[in-house]
């Protein structure tokens, strides 16, 4: 039979409400009585009810972090981190991801978050089209502190954590004209906060310039394009380097590459340097970790995006 809290106030001869306090490190249990009676808790194997404790306290000691899978390496090296920060501090990470079918299981993954099963959560929230007037009820009803990790949702007012995209698109435009770029094509979708943004800092860097850009390509207008502005150095700036696929064969050879992360492309025959923003995700969960912590100490956090500036950029 397993040792209750009264067993283990009767080996220390101290009342179990002490007892439970200096389990928990309360500062108002004198440090040696605390030792006292950790000692005796690992000597007789106790293992604390958490269940009883949460109810006594209304605390989890959890913090959930809503993500897309373990597979992307960003969202990976952010659950590492958050992991270790939280542990720290005593709280454990609870992964809800809603891979591999986003549509219905992201509704579904923020719905347990109304069921108070965290003190706190990190979200990383897909595209725009997921805050549905149904989302935004969840939302509304979710009653813990909350940080947006990377993207965000644009029409809902929680504060952000993210890349600071325009050093990130001052960084790639510096390193692509160094190259020779004369000309550029945007690959960037409107489907989520961080594509956006990157596009937005992009073409005021480009008319900053004079650069001429193809802000909407697709495989029929590049070519013309091209022509028009007498381009041979064109440089293609997307998230990633494998999503503009289709535009390839309409590319002259050694065409210019300026994405994000680690990834390169899976084919490199017609590609010419290749240049990417090293996002600091690491930095990113730290962040985002802090101003889940703070809340949690009854600090009140705005709204407000959070810029990190990228850890580098490599050439390729």
């Amino acid at each position: 039979m397993s040792l209750t809290i009264h067993d283990l106030a009767k080996l220390a001869g101290r009342n179990p409400s002490t007892v439970s306090r200096a389990l928990r490190n309360d500062p108002r249990v004198r440090e040696a009585t605390r030792k006292q009676i950790a000692a005796l808790a690992a000597e007789h194997g106790y293992v604390p009810n958490l269940n009883a404790r949460n109810l006594a306290d209304g605390k989890t000691r959890i913090i959930a972090l809503l993500m897309g899978s373990l597979e992307f390496q960003v969202e990976r090296e952010a659950a590492v981190c958050l992991n270790e920060i939280f542990a720290e501090h005593g709280y454990t990470l609870m992964i809800l991801s809603y891979a591999p079918n986003a549509n219905e299981l992201y509704p579904a993954r923020l719905s347990i978050l109304t069921q108070k099963i965290c003190d706190g959560a990190i979200l990383f929230t897909p595209g725009d089209a997921f805050l549905t007037p149904e989302t935004r009820t969840v939302l509304d009803s979710i009653r813990c502190p909350r940080v947006c990790l990377d993207r965000w949702f644009s029409g809902y007012p929680l504060p952000a954590v993210t890349t600071d995209n325009a050093i990130a698109m001052r960084g790639l435009c510096d390193l692509a004209e160094s190259a020779g770029m004369d000309g550029a094509i945007l690959c960037y979708h409107a489907h989520n906060t961080v594509s956006r943004d990157r596009k937005e800092h992009l073409l005021r860097e480009l008319k900053l310039r004079d650069i001429p850009f193809l802000a909407s390509p697709a495989p029929e207008t590049v070519p013309r394009f091209l022509r028009e502005h007498a381009i041979r150095k064109p440089a293609v700036f997307s998230n990633g380097t494998n999503d503009f696929h289709p535009l390839v064969p309409a590319l002259p050879p050694g065409f210019l590459t300026a994405a994000f992360d680690h990834t390169l492309p899976d084919h490199r025959n017609a590609f010419g340097p290749i240049f990417l923003c090293i996002q600091d995700f690491r930095k990113i969960a730290e962040t985002a970790a802090d101003l889940i912590l703070r809340q949690l100490n009854g600090e009140r956090v705005a709204p407000q995006i959070v810029p990190v500036p990228p850890a580098a950029f490599h050439t390729f």
